[in-house]
């Protein structure tokens, strides 16, 4: 990047922002400043202290305790360093800190409020379901009781009277359970919302793409295999079977996945559509392609698909096919290669037939 040490503090910082942008990488307050220290610059350990509470901040809205303990680790050795500078260049770092920190202590309890709402609305929606069971309780023993009544009565008269308090509890009991139902589908609708915010997909239940993102700093250092897969002829099943179908489908064939998967330490992921990703942490690539050929040849009898016709071909049900890369994940940014190459890899497995494994690895392709 050149020598810092002739730069103004402004075209340091323009400098940093072009780094970032060469590298692909977003200017968030973390990458700023490991950019901004590369080129050499010493802070001032009131501005250290600041950076270290930016990238808490962030550590904690993404729920990255991994970074967490690193920043306590580098807190515990500020007092054992004599850091250089409180001018020109430190202040400048300093308050760029100040107004990032000033801001972002304010969306962190923006997201612990979406959080504590999230909690909430799942703690109604439990409540809800057990007021739903009290009450179809109640009235059943008090329907069983008027039955017995009603088959004990001497007169038409009596009878009638009896059939009369069992159909207006019963209108009761329809209002009640229609409004609990009203009730529950409101907060379900909360539920998903809050849902997506929380990293997570509403119609499987896993993570989806900004989760899994943002679980990507605990890979950094590991033996990794990204695992990216589809469902061959999905909108066929959609199209003839109707949305619902393939929705159920989807549903099943996560369970099925992850059922397959519960030795291994692995994030799992709705990517988009029909369309997800698995990270495998600490494996081999050809551990995880045997695994995957196991996961195609055993889904017939795993997911219950319904039958699907298409013009042309033998084929009557849905399949999958898998793409894989693996290697050493070194940083951050490794992210895209890793998945790149996997996707690449998922092309080729439909350019050659579908429901096939095809995968590449990293040390085949150190330019990609």
């Amino acid at each position: 990047m050149g020598d810092p040490t002739h730069k103004k503090p402004s075209e340091l910082a323009a400098e940093t922002l072009r780094h970032l942008s060469r590298e692909g990488l977003p200017p968030t307050p973390w990458n700023y400043a490991e950019a901004y220290f590369r080129m050499e610059v010493p802070p001032g350990k009131e501005t250290l202290c600041d950076l270290l509470e930016v990238s808490s901040i962030f550590a904690q809205m993404e729920e990255d305790s991994w970074t967490l303990r690193q920043l306590e680790a580098l807190g515990r050795l500020l007092p054992q360093f004599h850091l250089l500078s409180e001018r020109e260049t430190g202040r400048e770092v300093h308050f760029i800190l100040k107004d990032i920190l000033t801001r972002n202590r304010n969306f962190l309890k923006e997201v612990l409020e979406d959080k504590k709402q999230f909690q909430r609305t799942v703690l109604f929606l439990n409540q809800m379901i057990s007021q739903v069971s009290g009450t179809l309780e109640k009235a059943s023993f008090k329907l069983e009781r008027n039955v017995e009544i009603l088959n004990q009565s001497k007169s038409l008269e009596e009878a009638k009277t009896v059939f009369q308090k069992i159909t207006e509890e019963s209108r009761d009991l329809l209002s009640t359970i229609k409004k609990m139902g009203n009730d529950i589908l409101t907060a379900n609708k909360q539920l998903m919302a809050s849902s997506i915010e929380a990293n997570l997909d509403p119609l499987t239940g896993i993570l989806n793409r900004r989760g899994l993102q943002r679980k990507q700093g605990s890979f950094v250092g590991k033996r990794i295999v990204f695992m990216v897969f589809d469902a061959d002829h999905f909108k066929a099943l959609n199209d003839q079977h109707g949305h619902a179908a393939g929705d159920l489908f989807l549903r099943q064939l996560v369970l099925f996945v992850a059922r397959q998967l519960e030795e291994m330490i692995f994030s799992f992921c709705r990517w988009g559509g029909d369309e997800f990703l698995v990270v495998f942490e600490g494996e081999a690539l050809e551990t995880i392609v045997e695994k995957a050929e196991r996961i195609q040849k055993e889904l017939p009898t795993g997911v219950d698909s319904p039958r699907i016709f298409l013009p042309g071909s033998q084929k009557n049900h849905v399949t999958l096919s898998i793409g894989l890369s693996g290697g050493d994940y070194g940083a951050l940014s490794d992210f895209e290669r890793f998945f790149s190459l996997a996707d690449k890899a998922l092309y080729q497995a439909k350019q050659d037939g579908r429901n096939l494994v095809r995968a590449i690895h990293l040390d085949d392709h150190p330019g990609q």
